[in-house]
């Protein structure tokens, strides 16, 4: 099956022909209209197909259908671990989580020749040694990561705490969330501490929290027109269950999948 960005060169250049039909002074109103209700007939006709694709029989979103899955294992363990060592590993766990996030943001989403050249243009040691001492993106150093932390701050000359960022926005949701409601939290008590608490959101997370502030139920709202429902949203919320839960798998899988 061709790749869907063999779509991209056709798309690029009907636009390039509707941009110059517009600009020598045609009807290029009347053929964009056209292309919106060809596009909107598809896009129907593809999310319909999306509820009956083949996948979804090897890949359960149910609970039970999930656990059916495992491999055979230990379901709980103890960890020998007293309150202060687990206390340590938990701390060393979100600081490990806070500093992927600060090395990752300036570069996220470039290629990793591109990380490479960077680096290389800076004078950076690659791999690096530490945080970024100059933005690799050379953006304006005043723009700010979601529009809410300046990027300068995520590089080491400015940096002097853990920035805003969607990835730990989740883990700290999770504990507010246990704070909350207790370990008992259901997946309505999740929608309405999204919205309480989340100032924003990306791709899935974006779509399900618009259809909560448009009175959606949790139940449905990450499913109701999404196209992201497959992407990696529910794995980037998993830590804080993990942390509740040390040693006790099935019950963080329990937490995520109510989150989920």
């Amino acid at each position: 099956m061709a790749s869907i960005s063999s779509l991209d060169p056709a798309y690029h250049d009907l636009h390039n022909w509707l941009t110059l039909l517009e600009e020598r002074g045609g009807d290029a109103a009347t053929a964009q209209q056209a292309l919106r209700e060809v596009l909107a007939r598809l896009r129907e006709q593809v999310a319909a197909a999306v509820e009956t694709a083949p996948v979804l029989v090897d890949e359960p979103s149910d609970l039970p259908g999930i656990r059916g899955l495992r491999p055979e294992g230990p379901r709980r363990m103890t960890s020998g671990l007293d309150a202060e060592a687990l206390r340590d590993r938990l701390r060393g766990a979100w600081l490990g989580r806070a500093a992927g996030c600060i090395l990752g943001i300036p570069c996220e989403g470039m290629s990793k020749a591109a990380i490479r050249s960077a680096a290389r243009a800076m004078g950076a040691r690659y791999p690096l040694a530490g945080y970024w001492p100059l933005d690799p993106r050379l953006a304006d150093p005043t723009s700010r990561h979601y529009g809410l932390t300046p990027r300068r701050d995520f590089l080491q000359p400015h940096l002097r705490y853990v920035g805003t960022d969607d990835d730990l926005t989740y883990t700290l949701l999770g504990l507010l969330i246990l704070e909350e409601y207790g370990p008992e939290f259901t997946t309505a008590d999740v929608g309405q501490a999204w919205l309480k608490y989340l100032p924003m959101a990306c791709t899935a997370e974006h779509v399900a929290l618009e259809n909560l502030r448009q009175g959606v139920d949790a139940a449905t709202c990450a499913v109701r027109n999404n196209p992201f429902v497959d992407w990696i949203g529910a794995d980037i919320r998993s830590d804080p269950w993990a942390y509740a839960a040390p040693g006790w798998p099935e019950r963080a899988a329990e937490f995520a999948h109510r989150d989920a």
